[in-house]
């Protein structure tokens, strides 16, 4: 488990210095959050249509 971690890092590492994908690497999180609204606002659609 902590190599794959290890080499997950390294990877993460590589695409940071790797000058074109910089910006790429560093909204990955952002846009993990905005995926994960989305979702939750989906679900929470979905919850309401489904006790009505």
């Amino acid at each position: 488990m902590a190599t794959q971690h290890n080499i997950y890092l390294f990877n993460k590492a590589i695409m940071f210095i790797t000058l074109g994908i910089q910006i790429s690497v560093l909204l990955i999180p952002v846009w993990l959050v905005v995926l994960g609204i989305g979702y939750a606002m989906k679900q929470k659609k979905q919850r309401v249509a489904t006790t009505r």
